[in-house]
Parts: C-alpha cells; sequence; structure tokens
C-alpha cells in the first residue's frame, strides 16, 4: 500500500482527474480501486484564483479577485451546505500581509460560478517584483493554492497631477457666454473671475 501511495504522491490532483479509472488502476495495481481514487479526486474542492489590480493612487491598489470552483460537482454529504477558505495578500519579500479574509462558498454560489472579491491595498516603492495571493481551505488538505500578482508592467498614477496655470487674464462680463439660458445660471455673477475665465476658455476650444 505505501508503494501504492508513493506512486500517486507523484502525480498533481490535476493529472489524476484527468486520467481514466482504468489507467489509475493500472498506476496503483488495483483494478477496482482505480475508479475510488478518481472519485475522490473529484471531491477535493479547489479554488481557482486570478487576480486584475488598478492602482488608485501611487500607494493604494484595487484588487478584483476572480474566485471559482475547480471540481466537477458538489456533494452534499462531503461538502455540506458550504466550503470555508482563507484568503490573503502577501508581500513575500518583505513578509507582510497587506489582507486577509475568510470566504464562504456556499453550494448555490457552486452553480453559479466564478464569484467575484474586491478589496484595495498598499504598495510601496520601490516595487517589489509582485504580491501572492494564497488560497487555503479551514478543512481540507491538498486545497491549497497560490497566483502571483505581477508589477512587472503596473504603471503608477503620477506624482504630482499636471495643474491648469491661472492665465493673466481680464474680468468678462456674463453676456460673453452669447447665450440668454447660460447667462441666466450665472446672473449672480456681474463678471467671471479669472478662473472661470480659464474653466470656460477650455471647455469651449
Amino acid at each position: 500500500m505505501s508503494w501504492r501511495r508513493s506512486r500517486t504522491n507523484k502525480l498533481p490532483l490535476k493529472k489524476i482527474r484527468d486520467m481514466s479509472s482504468s489507467d489509475l488502476g493500472v498506476l496503483i495495481r488495483n483494478a477496482r480501486a482505480g475508479k475510488q481514487l478518481k472519485d475522490c479526486a473529484n471531491l477535493i474542492p479547489r479554488l481557482e484564483v486570478s487576480a486584475k489590480i488598478q492602482p488608485i493612487t501611487r500607494g493604494i491598489l484595487r484588487v478584483t479577485l476572480t474566485v471559482e470552483p475547480d471540481f466537477p460537482k458538489w456533494n452534499a454529504k462531503v461538502h455540506g451546505s458550504s466550503l470555508g477558505y482563507y484568503i490573503w495578500v502577501e508581500d513575500y519579500e518583505n513578509n507582510v500581509i497587506y489582507h486577509h479574509e475568510f470566504f464562504l462558498l456556499h453550494r448555490k454560489q457552486f452553480f453559479e460560478g466564478a464569484q467575484l472579491l474586491a478589496f484595495t491595498i498598499p504598495v510601496f516603492e520601490p516595487l517589489p517584483p509582485q504580491y501572492y495571493v494564497r488560497v487555503m481551505s479551514n478543512k481540507w488538505m491538498g486545497c491549497d493554492m497560490t497566483t502571483a500578482v505581477s508589477f512587472k508592467h503596473l504603471i503608477l498614477p503620477e506624482k504630482h497631477p499636471p495643474h491648469t496655470d491661472l492665465l493673466d487674464l481680464r474680468p468678462l462680463p456674463i453676456q460673453a457666454l452669447h447665450n440668454k439660458h447660460y447667462e441666466r445660471l450665472y446672473e449672480k455673477y456681474v463678471v467671471f473671475a479669472r478662473v472661470l475665465i480659464v474653466s470656460l476658455s477650455s471647455s469651449h476650444t
């Protein structure tokens, strides 16, 4: 039995799932156990997780995780009504966790397909090569997964956003709008201040 375990331990879960029951039976030298092994592999409730990042500021990123069940079917006797997973984002180089949460996958969500999780995390310069998103089941072994979030092509906003220069313009009367409807919007003004003149000039060019 230990020899059989050593043979299957070398195979990743996806490979076992892709193999036929007969091939698994040959591998472990037990034709009857081949189907049982494949059925058990299909019950392991792994998740497939992908991440998208979007900079909000130079120091804050918005992360959107797409979480999708990576097992063929839900078995109420084995999985119950829900499955729990710990999800966290870590900077491995600096040994820091920037976000963590507990995710519950309910039976209804399994049939709905992919679920979205969104949150913000800090980012510091110089940018590290990547952060890691890790997922771990709170009950099942063999359900851990890790996906890297690369910063290689990440473009952060400028440190100092460009501003509009305040031009040395003469005040204009509201009649300069040449539109009675617009003039009524500014009827409490006699003339436009320089800030408003620059804004109006930009909107009409």
